[in-house]
């Protein structure tokens, strides 16, 4: 299962790649459609995931709490090290051009005087700490209260709030965390309870 999400992550990776470089170059290689490789790759995480519960966490003591360390011990520090790269990245730019380009800090600086506080924290708490960038894609900015709005079609806003996040693609880990979080709690649970949940 493991090669297979391997590839499945390649073909995300090749996708954006496509969508960047173009379909003539090398990197622009494309397997199949990215929406496609995503969802595959959560149903495959979903048995996977159910498997390791079932099988190494069963009977152990706090394995709820094992378990959740675990997985975070395999996301954070990856994510917290290409985070504090983007950020390195970003300020070498600035010193570079002098100033005129400012990089990921960019929309910051243009709206951060359109943003209330609430907001500023929520951007920088999921740019942190990787829970709430999916719902990035259902909100917008309110330039005019600085609040954040649900939206119907996060493209229509301006500006779109996934170009505050630092790794605009971790939308995806902040679901796996939430998967994470409920699966124990599902798992195990009577077929008709699992019905409910899912209507």
């Amino acid at each position: 299962m493991g090669i297979i999400r391997l590839l499945l992550a390649l073909a995300v990776l090749f996708e954006h790649a496509f969508l960047t470089f173009g379909p003539n170059s090398f990197v622009g290689l494309s397997f199949m459609s990215g929406e496609i490789a995503v969802q595959s790759f959560y149903i495959i995480s979903g048995f996977y995931i159910s498997y390791i519960l079932n099988e190494k966490y069963i009977g152990v003591n706090n394995s709820y709490k094992l378990f959740l360390t675990n997985r975070l011990l395999r996301l954070f520090p990856i994510y917290w090290f290409v985070l504090a790269l983007t950020i390195a990245a970003s300020l070498f730019y600035c010193f570079y051009t002098n100033f005129e380009h400012l990089g990921y800090f960019e929309l910051y600086v243009d709206f951060f005087k359109k943003m209330d506080i609430s907001s500023l924290i929520y951007l920088l708490f999921t740019n942190l700490f990787i829970i709430g960038q999916d719902t990035i894609l259902f909100l917008g900015l309110n330039t005019e209260t600085g609040n954040l709005f649900f939206t119907q079609n996060f493209k229509h806003t301006n500006p779109q709030l996934y170009q505050f996040m630092a790794i605009p693609q971790a939308w995806t880990i902040s679901i796996e965390l939430l998967f994470y979080i409920l699966a124990p709690f599902i798992l195990k649970r009577n077929y008709k309870i699992i019905l409910i949940l899912i209507l």
